[in-house]
This record gives structure tokens, C-alpha cells and sequence, in this order.
């Protein structure tokens, strides 16, 4: 009984994340500004933004060279709470 009730809890814990926060941040929009990633080098970059406009971000990245490959996303979890600022993404060019 016990893991059924960790395992329910870990899977709400986990679903709360997939749930927007509130209309204005679902879908893309005309209105979100593009963020340039900062390039760090070797396939390192970091975009300073979240939600649409991490997303209208990294499409607008991708869309600007076909020959990325993503290999990672991770966030940089920087506030107090641990809420994530701005993305991390490791990329490798395509041959």
C-alpha cells in the first residue's frame, strides 16, 4: 500500500509540472519576443528565458539551421525556489 501511495504522489508531483499556469502561456504567439542563446562553445547554449518564449526561442534557433541536432535541455533552476530562469541546451551539428 505504501508504494502505491509513493508512487501516486511522485506521479502527481511529476503531471503538476506538465500543467500551464494559465492561458496566456499556452501555444505561440506573435507577440513573444526572440531570444538569442548565449554561445558558450562546443554546442553549449544558454537561453535566458522560460516557457513561450523559451519555446518560440529554440524553434526560431533550430529554424535558422537545419544541421542541429539537440542532445540535451536542462534548466538552470537559479531562483530560490528552485524554479528554472533560462535553459541550458547541448547541440552537435549534423554532417
Amino acid at each position: 500500500m505504501k508504494t502505491t501511495a509513493l508512487a501516486f504522489l511522485i506521479y502527481a508531483f511529476f503531471l503538476q509540472g506538465c500543467v500551464p499556469r494559465n492561458d496566456s502561456e499556452q501555444g505561440p504567439s506573435d507577440k513573444v519576443t526572440i531570444v538569442t542563446p548565449i554561445d558558450y562553445g562546443h554546442g553549449i547554449y544558454y537561453f535566458n528565458c522560460t516557457e513561450r518564449m523559451f519555446a518560440t526561442s529554440l524553434s526560431a534557433f533550430l529554424g535558422n539551421d537545419s544541421t542541429i541536432q539537440i542532445l540535451s535541455i536542462t534548466g538552470d533552476g537559479t531562483t530560490d525556489d528552485g524554479e528554472d530562469k533560462g535553459y541550458f541546451v547541448i547541440i552537435r551539428k549534423l554532417k
